[in-house]
């Protein structure tokens, strides 16, 4: 709500006192509101008021939401940030964006990794205990396993995919596949997902429902002019696809089924206290854990299983047993 100040009108009043520094107070917010700055002789001048006065007015005026008080050379000024007009800043959120500074790593090389950094420090500008967050890059590391080594040699496309996604606009990719053939694909991006340290695009193409595409195997990038309809949250949950597979793994060539995996004893801590897949339950055993998850016997479950070499043994179901078994025989062969 605007609030005014009619000069004419309060002399006409004769106010005087405190309601003459109510008047006064409205005044000077409508006029920091509409993008001026003041400092107390800029106050002391406007309103006819001595430099005391004035100090006692900006004083009041600061604990207004929104009105900013900064230094500018050798004189403090007072300012209206439209962005501070919401609820103060929690110290919480602060942290939650120190967290996600710490992803710029992943995206370095383009204006993402930069523009992490800072969305972070605008909010610790803010911040209540702005002193807490001294030496932050190091109070919040990402420790990243090998990272998306296309960039920034591919930062381009990538604007170019945000960009679709965001404006639900079809695309044209040259994917170069995991057999190593390079295929033309015209793709509707739906999301850009984050997997062991590197990015993919989960996308509905016009023969697979969804699919995920590892950014650094998309060679091209052709954006359309034509869009399409982003799909319902029942048509399309991404929190609900992954719950029933193990990892990034997206085809629907394999049952959800329930599987047991038996671990050996000294995997017991690491098992109890890590989690491979929100389904997981871990039940302790006399000679070590088993443990148990629902998801889609996929191949990455078949390399989750053989990383542990001798110390792993599954116990359900029987197919994926013999799947695994036969990779062992080609193992030792």
């Amino acid at each position: 709500m605007r609030m005014t100040y009619d000069l004419r009108m309060a002399a006409k009043l004769g106010e005087s006192g405190r309601n003459a520094e109510l008047h006064r107070a409205t005044a000077l917010l409508n006029e920091l509101m509409d993008g001026k700055v003041h400092d107390r002789h800029s106050v002391s001048a406007r309103w006819r008021i001595s430099l005391p006065t004035a100090d006692r007015d900006l004083k009041a005026i600061a604990k207004v939401r929104g009105v900013v008080k900064e230094r500018q050379g050798k004189r403090s000024v007072y300012r209206f940030e439209p962005t501070m007009i919401h609820a103060a800043l929690r110290h919480s959120s602060v942290i939650a964006a120190c967290f996600g500074a710490s992803l710029s790593s992943l995206f370095e090389g383009s204006v993402y990794g930069r523009n992490l950094h800072e969305a972070r420090d605008f909010l610790v500008k803010h911040a209540r205990r702005r002193k807490d967050f001294c030496n932050v890059d190091r109070k919040f590391v990402f420790v990243r396993r090998g990272g998306e080594g296309s960039l920034p040699d591919r930062a381009g496309e990538l604007d170019d995919l945000l960009e679709a996604i965001l404006g639900c606009k079809w695309v044209t990719i040259d994917y170069l596949r995991f057999d190593g053939e390079k295929k033309a694909i015209r793709i509707a991006p739906l999301s850009m997902a984050i997997y062991d340290h590197q990015l993919y695009v989960i996308a509905r193409s016009e023969k697979q429902p969804w699919t995920a595409y590892r950014f650094c195997r998309i060679e091209k990038v052709e954006v359309e002019d034509k869009t399409f309809d982003y799909p319902s949250i029942e048509e399309y949950d991404p929190i609900k696809i992954f719950s029933e597979r193990f990892g990034i793994f997206m085809s629907d060539n394999h049952d959800v089924e329930d599987i047991e995996v038996w671990l050996a004893e000294r995997w017991k801590t690491y098992a109890k206290t890590h989690r491979w897949h929100p389904s997981q339950r871990t039940i302790e055993t006399r000679d070590g854990v088993v443990v148990k998850l629902r998801v889609r016997a996929c191949p990455e479950v078949e390399a989750w299983v053989l990383s542990f070499g001798e110390d792993a043994q599954v116990l359900a179901p029987v197919s994926l047993q013999e799947r695994v078994l036969l990779r062992i025989e080609k193992m030792v062969k």
